[in-house]
Formats: structure tokens, sequence, C-alpha cells
């Protein structure tokens, strides 16, 4: 098995999504992902400075200072012909990428000689397992993100207890009733066009509240329970968070950047470097790319005393995920935390 040639890369990855939607197989390589779709679907912001293959940028977003002025009776204006107002601050927030992580495959060319599986069914095969993991990876980071943005709810009354940036709800109020006391809290934090992100909460209730609108007693919970569009991460959020949270998240509030830096095509680096680089797209999420780094090393074969050549791929990606600038109150994220369970308990 001699080195792959640029035209062979590209060959066996243009295969991919065939091999990928093999009926027997393709349920391994469904990467659970809900976290980045919710990102992704929601998002608003252009990245591209952050997303070009040829430069490491920094990004500087500027606004004018919004906090409110004051307001004076005029009984208080002490010379009528001067005119002077506070000056609003200029705010500024540097945006870089500071997401990297990768996965790598080792195959030496000897093992082919006693497989009856072909060499590019094989490579296929290990090459959608790691897109798997490099999306799921991403879909991980996102989940503690999220988490991180969380900002502090301005409705201290009702059914939610404040805590820090979460608010915790006792198991009994997660109905289709909840969604009352949910939209109150929208208004009063500001966010317009949230969406609810979701762990397992919910989950059941929106499961049943389907059938239950052929009851004529239970019509309500379905409008109820889709006053705000939901996800639901049922692999990632509660074990990696520890606590059975949901967020309500404004739409636009997050971001995610992607800098892919290889070509399409291959491209083979000679003269001492050994190795070819280009990028693959995401199975899962159409848009995302990793780069991807081959080269091969020399060494003896575990079956004879011949020599073997061992073929090493690295895939990574580099990105960031981000929040929005937020505005006179930095309480006000437009991301909020809430816990089912009583404040001290986590559940």
């Amino acid at each position: 098995m001699a080195d792959f040639s640029c035209a062979e890369l590209f060959a066996i990855k243009t295969k991919l999504p065939e091999i990928w939607k093999d009926s027997q197989v393709s349920a391994d390589y469904e990467a659970d992902i809900v976290p980045i779709q919710a990102i992704r679907e929601n998002q608003t912001a252009i990245m591209t400075p952050l997303e070009s293959a040829s430069k490491d940028n920094m990004m500087t977003v500027e606004w004018i200072s919004t906090c409110p002025n004051e307001v004076k009776d005029c009984d208080e204006l002490e010379n009528p012909c001067v005119i002077d107002g506070e000056e609003k601050d200029v705010v500024c927030k540097d945006y870089e990428n500071d997401l990297c992580f990768y996965t790598e495959i080792k195959v030496r060319d000897d093992v082919f000689r006693t497989l009856s599986i072909s060499r590019d069914e094989y490579l296929g095969r290990e090459f959608n397992q790691a897109l798997k993991d490099m999306d799921e990876k991403l879909a991980q980071i996102a989940v503690a993100k999220i988490d991180s943005f969380a900002g502090v709810n301005q409705l201290t009354e009702g059914q939610g207890t404040v805590s820090g940036t979460s608010t915790f709800i006792p198991a009994a109020y997660w109905t289709p009733n909840l969604f009352a006391y949910l939209s109150k809290v929208a208004v009063y934090n500001k966010m317009k066009n949230s969406f609810l992100f979701n762990g397992g909460n919910l989950w059941e209730q929106n499961w049943n509240a389907r059938f239950d609108q052929l009851n004529d007693n239970m019509k309500d919970k379905f409008p109820k329970l889709n006053t705000f569009k939901q996800y639901f991460d049922l692999f990632w959020t509660d074990q990696i968070l520890g606590q059975k949270k949901s967020f309500l998240i404004t739409k636009g509030a997050i971001a995610l950047a992607n800098q892919a830096r290889f070509p399409l095509i291959p491209e083979q680096f000679s003269n001492g470097a050994n190795i070819i680089r280009y990028k693959v797209q995401s199975n899962n999420l159409p848009g995302i790319f990793y780069d991807v780094e081959y080269k091969t090393t020399c060494g003896a074969s575990s079956i004879n005393k011949k020599s073997a050549i061992t073929h090493d791929w690295r895939f990574s990606f580099v990105g960031g995920i981000f929040l929005n600038p937020v505005g006179c109150n930095d309480e006000r994220t437009g991301v909020l935390s809430f816990v089912c369970g009583d404040a001290g308990s986590g559940y």
C-alpha cells in the first residue's frame, strides 16, 4: 500500500457521505449535536473575520453605551442657555478564536494483507468515526459555553428562586403551565424572540402533549409548550452540568465561528515536509469544516520482517463560541439558566 495521492484522498473524501448513509451502519456515525444545532439555527452574527483561512484575526465590536439618561424636572434647570448632558462611553469587545481540538487516525499498510475489507471502505468508516467524534466534542463544549454565558434573572418573584446565575424551579412546577412564568421572565428580562434549550427537562411533557390534543380537556397543553421553540439534548447537557437544566436564550445571543485553514482539494508538500493538507465537511453539521493533515512514516511490520508504512491523519477544529455584547445591565446577557429542583439541592 503506497502513500495516498492527493487524488486518492479526494476520492475517499467524496465517498464519505455515501458510506455514512449505509443503512446498516448509519446510526454509528450519527452524532448527537443538538447544542450546536440550537446555536447555528438561531445565530444572527456574522463572524467572517474570525473564519479567514489565511489570517488569524481578532474581531473588535464597538457600540455606544445605551445606559439611561437622567431625566430631571424643569425646576432644576438653573441656566436655560447651558446644555450640558453626559457624554456616552464607547464600549469595545474583542473576539478571538479560543477553541482548538483534534483527533488522530493511524493505520499500517500491512494490516490489509489479512483483512477482507477494502482499504477505501476501512478508511471511509474510520474517517466517519473521526468526524462524529469531532462533532460531538464541539457539542459538549457548546453545553459548557452556554452554561457559562448565563446572566442573572431580573424577575425575582413567581415560581423560580433566583440564586446567582441560576433560577431554581421545583420539579412539580415543570408542566405546561410553567410557560406562563417563563413568558413573564422573557418580558421582564427583555428577551424577545427567545428559544428554550433543554437537557431532559420537559421532553416527556412535550411528547405526551402531542397526543393529549385528542382529549378535549387537555388541548391547552401543546400550545402552551410551544410558546417557545424548544431543543432537547438528551445526551450531554444533564451529564456535563450535573443538573437538570434548561436555558432561555435570545435569538442571536450566541455565535459560532469555524476557521478551516486548508483547501478543499488536497495540497501536497514535499521537500522534507512529507504532508498533505485539506479540509473535509462534517456529515452531521453542513457548513462546519475540519482541517485534515496526512503523512506517512516507515516502521517494522508485525507480520513479517519487511518494512511497513504507517499512515497518520489528524482532524482538527479551530474556532470559537461567543456571547453577544451586553448592554448597560451586564447581568442581562441574553441567556438564563433554570434548574429543575429546589435551591441548594441541584435537583
